[in-house]
């Protein structure tokens, strides 16, 4: 969209505040991790640590500067995640389990996911080799997927995985946004 998404608006509130406010219940301290996010009121942005490499290099800086063991990841274009299907993710944390990712029509998505912080030595190692691709760092965890019909369970409305890419992403987020308020 050639714009900072997390501070577009939808009812009246910024993408920002609401993908924190889905966070605020379960997680002791919310980090924007960008280099182009506008100092935020109410947030700690913390830069990519390696820049340019894309939404690997988002995860890396979130596990790279996380003080607890485990770390939610919610891309900025997501609006409407919402804390139940958050909560859903750290109740399948299990032993073992390093990673927690929503997948959709066999696609994971590594950018609404709980990682632990102990995968941090891979993903640098990945990141050293070049290797970029966040689906491939997910698929080399082991990782509980979170398939359709659960996610169903934890978003019945079917709105938490819609994301803000393009002007008509953005229109309808506003269209859905505006049903919220009626």
């Amino acid at each position: 969209m050639g714009r900072d998404k997390s501070a577009l608006v939808l009812g009246g509130v910024s993408v920002l505040e609401r993908v924190g406010s889905s966070m605020a219940p379960l997680v002791t301290r919310i980090r924007v991790i960008g280099n182009r996010v506008r100092e935020p009121r109410g947030y700690v942005v913390q830069p990519d640590l390696r820049e340019g490499l894309g939404p690997l290099s988002g995860i890396h800086a979130a596990l790279a500067t996380a003080e607890a063991p485990s770390v939610l990841v919610i891309a900025c274009d997501l609006p409407f995640v919402n804390t139940k299907l958050l909560a859903g993710l750290i109740e399948l944390l299990e032993n073992g389990v390093e990673a927690v990712v929503p997948r959709v029509s066999g696609r994971a998505l590594p950018v609404l996911a709980l990682y632990r912080r102990a995968c941090l030595e891979r993903l640098e190692a990945r990141l050293d080799r070049g290797e970029l691709k966040a689906q491939h760092f997910v698929a080399s965890l082991a990782t509980t997927y979170v398939d359709e019909d659960v996610l169903e369970r934890l978003d019945p409305q079917g709105i938490c995985l819609k994301n803000i890419n393009t002007p008509e992403d953005f229109e309808r987020a506003q269209e859905i946004a505006g049903d919220e308020l009626k």
